[in-house]
C-alpha cells in the first residue's frame, strides 16, 4: 500500500481493528437511541394521560366551585337568623320566633 510506511500486514490488523470498532459504537448508538425513542414515546403517552386527567380534574373543580357560589347565594350566613315576630310576654320577658323556633327572652329591657 502505497503511503504508508507500517507492513501489509500491521495495516490491514489495524484497518480491521478500526473497523471492528466503529461496528460496535454504531450498534451501540443505535441501541441507545432506540431506547430512547421508547422513552419518549413512553413520556409522550403519559403526558397526555396525565394532560386528560388535569383537565377532567379542572372541570370537576369549576364545577364544584360553581356549585358552592350557588348554595353561598342562596343560603344567609350562620351568624344571621331570620326573626319572624317579636311578642312581648310581660314586661321583662318577650317571645321570638326564629326559624320556626320559639324563644323566650327573659330580663328584657327596652
Amino acid at each position: 500500500m502505497k503511503g504508508y510506511k507500517s507492513s501489509e500486514a500491521r495495516l490491514v490488523y489495524l484497518f480491521k481493528d478500526g473497523r471492528e470498532k466503529w461496528k460496535e459504537r454504531a450498534l451501540s448508538k443505535q441501541k441507545k437511541l432506540r431506547a430512547m425513542e421508547i422513552k419518549v414515546r413512553d413520556l409522550s403517552l403519559s403526558r397526555e394521560k396525565w394532560k386528560e386527567k388535569a383537565i377532567k380534574l379542572e372541570a370537576s373543580l369549576k364545577e364544584k366551585e360553581a356549585e358552592i357560589e350557588e348554595l353561598k347565594k342562596n343560603s344567609r350566613p350562620r351568624n344571621q337568623s331570620k326573626v319572624a315576630s317579636l311578642t312581648p310576654v310581660n314586661s321583662n320577658c318577650r317571645e321570638i320566633l326564629v326559624d320556626g323556633y320559639t324563644l323566650i327572652e327573659r330580663n328584657y329591657q327596652d
